[in-house]
């Protein structure tokens, strides 16, 4: 098995490198990279208060603009949802250090 080492510096970076799964916009990205670096925790990554400090940061004057990039976050599973919190999918968490992956030809 062959082992590969792929160094991210910054969060957009890696997932940027993840994106390729989840096939989001530049903007979306930029969205969900907000919402990281905004929250707390992962685990209530779209809470009000993250939507604020989101819909500032990219000067948005229709908030609701913002939840329907969360929809979309959602659709495309970058977004999951729980019982009325929206968590980061698990392969785009920075906070996993040592993620590995097999590709298995069939």
């Amino acid at each position: 098995m062959k082992k590969i080492t792929i160094p991210v510096a910054t969060t957009a970076n890696y997932l940027q490198f993840w994106n390729g799964l989840f096939n989001m916009t530049p903007r979306e990205l930029q969205i969900l990279e907000l919402f990281i670096s905004t929250a707390d925790s992962m685990e209530d990554l779209c809470a009000i208060r993250h939507k604020v400090a989101v819909a500032e940061a990219l000067k948005l004057q229709d908030k609701d603009l913002l939840n329907v990039y969360i929809k979309k976050l959602k659709d495309k599973k970058a977004l999951v949802k729980g019982v009325g919190v929206y968590s980061l999918n698990k392969i785009l968490n920075p906070a996993n250090k040592d993620v590995q992956v097999s590709i298995q030809w069939k």
